[in-house]
């Protein structure tokens, strides 16, 4: 919306909401499948947005390699081993 030219203004906290911090250890599976996807998605995304709007302000095309998101391996709070064992039951 930014690189759209929209304007944004900041609501104070009786608007805001949060549920805490998440930790790896709770972390659920799903929401670590769900991240891993987006971040595969991302490269498509930067390169819409700056053909869409004819501009780049955060320079993410030039930043796409560096990030390597579609290479990023996201955790959760269970490890590979614990992974394996459930795969093989």
């Amino acid at each position: 919306m930014y690189v759209a030219n929209y304007s944004f203004y900041v609501l104070d906290n009786a608007f805001a909401s949060h549920w805490g911090f998440q930790t790896l250890k709770d972390r659920p599976e799903w929401r670590a499948r769900q991240q891993t996807l987006n971040n595969h998605k991302f490269d498509d995304f930067a390169k819409e947005i700056s053909a869409r709007y004819g501009r780049d302000p955060y320079d993410m095309l030039t930043k796409l390699k560096t990030l390597n998101y579609k290479n990023i391996k996201v955790a959760y709070g269970k490890s590979d081993s614990e992974l394996n064992k459930e795969n093989s039951i």
